[in-house]
């Protein structure tokens, strides 16, 4: 994931890796891997850790499930 910043902004972003988390780009362009609380996933269409139900991801896919 070190590189996962260069080529993003700062800011929270899906991780593509792990649905259960995000990552958190700062200002140096330094990566932060976050987890959501207990069962809970990231929804990468409001940014924030939501529901599972409300959540279409598949972990390690690195899309959202249904593509």
């Amino acid at each position: 994931q070190s590189d996962f910043c260069q080529s993003n902004s700062a800011g929270v972003h899906a991780n593509p890796d792990d649905c259960y988390g995000f990552i958190m780009c700062d200002m140096a362009g330094i990566a932060h891997e976050m987890d959501c609380p207990a069962g809970l996933k990231f929804n990468p269409a409001i940014l924030v850790c939501d529901w599972p139900n409300n959540v279409e991801c598949e972990d390690g896919s690195g899309e959202p499930a249904g593509h």
